[in-house]
């Protein structure tokens, strides 16, 4: 029996659909600082999140080296976060901040799984590695309570809960993989923690249910990240957009 995996020929590609998100997220900033009377801006802007988040949990399944992949994300979110401060003159927090605590946790999860899925199993090992993820868990969620930070402790654990089903330590080969480590899977994890987003974004739920539209596209995700290596400009495209509208903001 053969599993729909995302390796397909058809569909969309990584960079496609963070332009997307891009996109959704521009409009949703756009409404935000210069007409906050247009609701459907908001509407627009909620696509942005889930994919981004969904796109979390793939970096870190695929990146080589997490320490550098961990330290990038928590380096452009302080740089961003100083970015927007100074553009908005206020307290603005940004999405980086959140995920890469979301990151922490994912990759001390990582650790416990190679352990559990090793051919040689040593218990103090796992145990260890339990409280470790206890102790980052823990510790990522006092910050974001106490940083307020973008989209709280439910934006966090998104990334997280989509992470939950990546077993590539394990036996790729194995019934259950196949099985439980697909995109639908995951996306299922993902419409779950928007679900419980849907009553605690702080915006009404009728703009923030506009945020499981985003599910259509990610179910077209082929698992490639397309043929030009844009990391770096989805990276710069956050503090750059919202510094100009925010500039604008002041000139209207």
């Amino acid at each position: 029996m053969q599993y729909l995996s995302e390796n397909r020929k058809f569909g969309l590609n990584g960079n496609v659909l963070k332009i997307i998100a891009c996109v959704s997220m521009l409009l949703d900033h756009i409404g935000f600082f210069l007409f906050p009377g247009a609701r459907w801006l908001r509407m627009a802007g909620r696509l942005a999140m889930p994919i981004f988040a969904f796109f979390v949990a793939e970096g870190c399944k695929y990146t080589r080296n997490k320490t550098r992949h961990l330290l990038t994300i928590a380096a452009l979110g302080l740089i961003f976060y100083v970015v927007e401060v100074l553009a908005a003159n206020a307290d603005v927090q940004n999405i980086f901040l959140t995920f890469s605590l979301s990151i922490c946790i994912i990759y001390s999860l990582d650790y416990l799984k190679q352990l559990v899925f090793s051919k040689v199993k040593n218990a103090s090992a796992i145990l260890g590695a339990v409280v470790i993820v206890s102790l980052v868990t823990f510790a990522s969620i006092m910050v974001v309570y106490a940083g307020h930070f973008d989209y709280g402790l439910i934006g966090m654990l998104t990334p997280v809960a989509v992470s939950l089903v990546d077993f590539s330590m394990a036996n790729k080969d194995a019934l259950w993989v196949k099985i439980v480590d697909n995109i639908f899977v995951r996306l299922i994890l993902l419409s779950i923690m928007l679900t419980v987003l849907l009553f605690n974004s702080g915006l009404p739920m009728e703009v923030q249910a506009y945020s499981f539209i985003a599910l259509l596209p990610l179910l077209l995700y082929n698992g490639k990240r397309g043929r030009l290596n844009l990391k770096y400009y989805f990276y710069a495209f956050y503090p750059l957009h919202v510094a100009i509208i925010v500039g604008i903001s002041y000139l209207i």
